[in-house]
């Protein structure tokens, strides 16, 4: 056996060595004199990395190369056609060593992309699976898939009523008809699906309501239907949909179903976890988690089905946000229950209670909402109210101080109010002329003044536009429903707006679909 046979045989092996060692045994043929057996037999032990000493050292094996990890992206994931989406594949990574390429297959039989980033255009309705892979720089692969939902525009109705939740919006037409919009991950759009949604979908099909009313953080809502029927959908972690399951965390419902109890409603509000409804004769019932005693039912037990607030109360309207909820008797006094701690029972105390306590100033109500961290109310004279945090001006008191309030302090300038919508960081109302009003913050345009972000301003100012409002409703965003038309602004980016355009506007814009 010669030198050149002795190396050829090991050519496998060493091929996978570093190029300064393949080298150096090209070297080592260039080298050769005939040797002896015993030489013979150590030089193809040590051409091929082994012999002589123990077997310990494995150095000369090469490493087994580790796949990369493959993710990215997709914004926005859903869209009216024709939808341009931007795809970002820099949270890919390869832990020994680095991506050589990214490849790209959109799902709709176009031509592939390539590239750390791209763009597609999807032209048609449905749903499209992008799929991902790259590839590191020894050869290894790895893949990934996002979808997209091209949906097309619902056409609307005209709108009598609005309610935005966590930057989720329900519309309900005139008709009784719903459109949702925003995020869907536990199905709180009720559409039957977990797309997302940039501008109105279809809502609970085959259901028609009297009112809609959003969770405020919980990924749920409820909604009355004209017949008084009381349904829930979205997350059912906790009891929250009232309809017997005490959910774990993680499950949901896509479509409606129904409150247990067969009680007819006249009026219904979601929380950040609870829901509360009147009964026919005024009776208010609660259900779903009751860490403060949201539920008003004098303890703090969850409940999946409803049950009845203490004190024998006859309400004509109940409101709800995270975990307090409210609520006006018949002779307009005004109440509140949960968590205390914001100030925004407005009982003059932080303390929270289990059970209906009156508001301080023994004013009489013909309104009440609640809002993240603060409440407002109109009396029957047309007086506005506000209470709770006043971090950005949002009591509308003509100053941030005090900068907490625990009882109820009239909204400055002398406005007379239909109603009045407490959101986050920002308060807007409808006037009895039936123009709108915002104030507080302005970081993304939800005061809809114009331009943003702008100083936060202490006393009511004019949303442009000119529009005459119905109503208003302020939470992540601001919506309102003027001549029967949707408009939003504020922040846009999950959907909020309902225009398409995951932007934040500073002025009312009109939701897409409508005629």
């Amino acid at each position: 056996m010669n030198a050149t046979r002795i190396l050829a045989a090991c050519a496998p092996i060493n091929r996978g060595l570093p190029r300064d060692e393949r080298i150096e045994q090209g070297a080592a043929r260039r080298r050769w004199a005939a040797p002896t057996p015993f030489a013979l037999l150590v030089l193809l032990l040590s051409a091929c990395g082994g012999g002589g000493g123990g077997g310990d050292d494995d150095s000369s094996v090469p490493a087994s190369n580790a796949p990369p990890a493959a993710s990215f992206t997709v914004t926005p994931s859903s869209g009216v056609a024709p939808l341009l989406v931007q795809l970002d594949a820099s949270a890919s990574t390869d832990s020994d060593g680095s991506i050589a390429s990214y490849a790209w297959d959109f799902g709709d039989s176009s031509a592939a992309g390539s590239g750390l980033t791209t763009s597609h255009v999807f032209q048609a309705n449905g749903t499209y699976t992008v799929t991902m892979t790259v590839t590191d720089d020894d050869g290894a692969t790895r893949s990934t898939t996002r979808q997209v939902s091209v949906i097309q525009t619902a056409t609307l109705s005209r709108i009598a009523s609005i309610d935005v939740g966590d930057m989720n919006v329900c519309a309900v037409g005139v008709d009784g008809q719903a459109w949702c919009w925003g995020p869907n991950h536990y199905g709180q759009l009720g559409t039957g699906d977990t797309a997302a949604a940039d501008v109105p979908r279809t809502a609970a099909e085959g259901y028609l309501f009297a009112k809609i009313s959003m969770s405020t953080g919980g990924a749920f809502a409820c909604g009355i239907a004209t017949t008084g029927a009381a349904f829930c959908w979205g997350n059912q972690e906790g009891g929250r949909l009232g309809d017997g399951t005490m959910a774990p965390v993680g499950q949901y419902v896509t479509a409606p179903v129904p409150v247990s109890g067969g009680l007819t409603f006249t009026d219904i509000a979601t929380g950040g976890d609870h829901a509360c409804g009147i009964a026919a004769g005024g009776a208010a019932y609660c259900w779903g988690h009751n860490e403060r005693g949201q539920l008003g039912r004098g303890s703090s037990a969850n409940s999946a089905v409803p049950v009845a607030v203490s004190g024998g109360l006859s309400f004509t309207s109940i409101t709800a946000h995270q975990m307090v909820t409210c609520g006006i008797t018949a002779d307009g006094t005004g109440y509140c229950w949960g968590n205390g701690a914001m100030g925004n029972l407005g009982t003059g105390s932080v303390a929270s209670s289990n059970v209906p306590v009156a508001i301080t100033g023994n004013l009489r109500f013909s309104s009440l909402q609640l809002g993240l961290w603060t409440a407002c109310g109109v009396t029957t004279s047309g007086d506005g109210y506000c209470w709770g945090q006043n971090g950005s001006g949002e009591l509308g008191v003509g100053s941030k101080t005090p900068a907490e309030s625990l009882e109820p302090r009239l909204v400055v300038d002398g406005h007379h109010w239909q109603a009045i919508s407490p959101g986050v960081g920002v308060t807007c109302g409808v006037r009895t002329d039936d123009q709108g009003f915002c104030w507080g913050g302005n970081v993304s345009g939800e005061r809809g003044d114009g331009p943003f972000p702008a100083p936060d301003v202490t006393s009511p100012v004019p949303v442009v536009g000119n529009l005459a409002f119905e109503s208003i409703d302020a939470d992540w965003c601001s919506c309102g429903v003027a001549g029967e038309v949707a408009y939003c602004w504020g922040p846009g980016d999950f959907g909020c707006i309902g225009d398409g355009a995951r932007v934040d506007r500073g002025i009312p814009t009109r939701v897409a679909g409508q005629p």
